[in-house]
């Protein structure tokens, strides 16, 4: 039996800017963390978006993006990490033991239901990327993930839960409270060994990010900037600029791909003379 080295994810780096705009609580929150086994390895990272209307979102968006990471670490859900959704959503009602006063109210809101009122809640976004740079994402409302591949493309994996095409973007109809019957929604991206299509950067945000900028702005930012912790600063002072006295929470979270490494498979003497006989 050999033995291999082991599966190690392919980030380079990583960066995460948050920008409070012009309210008065940040309900945005964003994580991630990594799972090595023996088979395979994959980080996951969430984003959150409180909603905005209900007292105590914050702490839902917090928990739930740490409850996600945390199972997605503890478990093998590389492949399926839309499942890790509705498991958080399970789970968060717990907190309501532990928590201080203000977010164990909000924790028991969010288990009421809608019967609370405005019950705090958040939507969400989750994504995986393995040791092959595969990227799997599940979704609830309009938190979004953009990759950008090794040809310059920028692509958005994600498609908003919101009633944006009745002209009410801000009117979320899937959260992590509420998906609905269809549930959380899913999406992947895999190269398939084209070294033109390998991701470069992988990209969560806010809506108080993509909502104020163009998908060319926000390609202007990562291409541009001279590191990933410059990039996502950008992205959230930009789109708070953008958007001005009525500027939302702006949050991104951004990973970049490392370069693929070659496959020794293919043998080091690959490229040398052969010796004559």
């Amino acid at each position: 039996m050999t033995n291999r080295p082991p599966f190690t994810v392919p980030i380079a780096a990583n960066a995460h800017a948050e920008h409070i705009g012009s309210r008065d609580t940040q309900q945005d929150a964003a994580y991630f963390s990594t799972r090595i086994a023996t088979y395979g390895a994959y980080l996951v990272a969430a984003i959150a978006d409180g909603v905005g209307s209900a007292t105590g979102s914050e702490y839902i968006a917090r928990a739930a993006v740490e409850a996600v990471c945390a199972l997605g670490a503890a478990a093998d859900y590389g492949d399926y990490p839309a499942e890790l959704l509705p498991l958080a959503a399970a789970v968060l009602p717990l907190h309501v033991r532990t928590a201080e006063t203000a977010a164990a109210v909000a924790f028991s809101g969010f288990a009421d239901g809608p019967g609370y009122g405005y019950r705090p809640d958040a939507t969400i976004a989750v994504a995986t990327i393995d040791d092959d740079a595969a990227i799997q994402v599940g979704w609830l409302g309009d938190c979004r993930v953009w990759v950008e591949l090794a040809n310059g493309r920028l692509l958005r994996l994600t498609d908003d839960h919101n009633m944006a095409k009745f002209g009410r973007p801000n009117v979320v109809t899937r959260t992590l409270g509420e998906p609905g019957e269809e549930g959380p929604a899913r999406a992947q991206w895999h190269h398939n060994g084209d070294p033109e299509l390998r991701p470069v950067r992988v990209l969560l945000t806010t809506d108080g990010v993509h909502g104020p900028l163009s998908e060319r702005a926000i390609r202007c930012a990562l291409t541009n900037a001279p590191n990933a912790q410059r990039a996502a600063l950008w992205l959230t002072k930009w789109a708070v600029r953008a958007d001005g006295p009525r500027a939302d929470n702006a949050s991104a979270l951004l990973f970049e791909i490392a370069p693929a490494e070659p496959d020794p498979a293919d043998g080091a003497g690959d490229a040398e003379e052969l010796a004559p006989f």
